[in-house]
């Protein structure tokens, strides 16, 4: 089990220009944020526990399964954009540097539960060895983010900006929903890993993942925790199969040379 409390302050990220450059106003310190009024609070809980059993010399079982819940309070100063669009491109063009600055003050709250259990099982095929493991991950995120306007907006000169003058939070809004969602996440996977001699080792293996993304949108009503404030609900499913092989050759006693190819799934 770990328990941790955070006191910080939530950087302030550096300006661009659309054609890649930090102003030279921008520093280690302006990355920091303006001076006074911005804060993070935060505390994070996981409890952790694996449990093995052998049931053979060669066949043992592994469970796995943790919980760890996070809460963060904050008050910022951020934005650092540019509405304009100037030349038709996104950041801040040279022709027109400046940038749009905002207070505000929110939550993010969010617990993760994930279980893995796996079969791993050895065995000699004649002078080939071989391992296998079959396993099975289970894992739901939930995650609950309200947000407010806390302060007046400031436009500021990107070129030679008063931090000074930055908006900062004053501690007024009271923060309304700005994301509520569910993740589920199922996979299932093999690997085996084949040594036909003692210079040649290959890994295959292949994974499944199913995945749920459930959103639930508070702009449809509601200005509130109150779950019923969640009107519109909207679920997307993803799903992939994924593949790995590869092989490592002993050349010499101390050399190696592999060979290996992955794929992953990624959500997004």
């Amino acid at each position: 089990a770990a328990y941790k409390e955070s006191d910080s302050v939530p950087s302030l990220p550096f300006a661009i220009f659309q054609d890649g450059r930090v102003p030279d106003a921008f520093d280690n310190e302006t990355y920091f944020g303006p001076p006074g009024g911005v804060g993070a609070q935060g505390e994070d809980t996981l409890i952790d526990g694996e449990l093995q059993h052998e049931f053979l010399d060669n066949l043992k079982l592994t469970v796995r399964g943790s919980y760890q819940e996070t809460d963060l309070d904050y008050q910022n100063t951020q934005g650092l954009y540019n509405y304009n669009f100037d030349e038709g491109r996104f950041g801040i063009a040279p022709s027109n540097p400046v940038g749009n600055f905002y207070a505000s003050t929110g939550t993010f709250d969010e617990d993760v539960t994930y279980f893995d259990s796996q079969i791993a099982w050895n065995t000699s095929l004649g002078s080939t060895k071989v391992d296998v493991v079959v396993g099975a991950t289970l894992q739901e995120t939930n995650q609950l983010s309200t947000f407010g306007f806390d302060g007046f907006n400031a436009v500021v000169p990107i070129t030679n900006p008063d931090f000074l003058s930055l908006p900062i939070p004053v501690n007024t809004a009271t923060p309304t929903p700005f994301f509520d969602g569910t993740i589920d996440l199922m996979s299932f996977y093999t690997e085996a890993i084949i040594r036909p001699t003692e210079w040649l080792t290959i890994p295959i293996g292949i994974r499944r993942d199913d995945l749920e993304n459930t959103l639930r949108d508070p702009t449809s009503g509601g200005d509130d925790l109150n779950e019923d404030d969640f009107v519109q609900e909207t679920t997307e499913d993803f799903d992939d199969t994924s593949f790995r092989v590869g092989a490592t050759v002993a050349v010499t006693k101390d050399i190696n040379v592999y060979l290996s190819f992955a794929e992953s799934f990624v959500p997004q």
